[in-house]
């Protein structure tokens, strides 16, 4: 999924296109798709019946999250700061 989502980035995307170029932005995430979907192929039915769902489930909290795909889905903060609103006994254990 991540390699198709760059290759449809760098076909809409001019700056995209310009950064990445036609090999590291269409040539290799191709690739990457085919060796996913040899290794796919190579799955037991259960493995992939199992994946299906944990991208069923994925793709509805995705939608719940962003009231059906009309707003913007949430950012994720990477910092390392502590969170204002924990308690106590929650930042003893940090």
């Amino acid at each position: 999924m991540v390699n198709l989502s760059v290759i449809f980035l760098v076909s809409k995307d001019a700056d995209a296109r310009r950064q990445y170029g036609v090999l590291r932005g269409m040539v290799v995430p191709l690739i990457g798709a085919l060796v996913n979907l040899w290794l796919m192929s190579k799955l037991d039915i259960n493995a992939f019946i199992l994946g299906l769902i944990w991208l069923s489930i994925g793709l509805a909290q995705l939608a719940y999250l962003t009231r059906f795909f009309r707003r913007e889905p949430p950012e994720v903060a990477f910092d390392e700061s502590e969170p204002e609103s924990a308690p106590a006994s929650v930042k003893a254990t940090l």
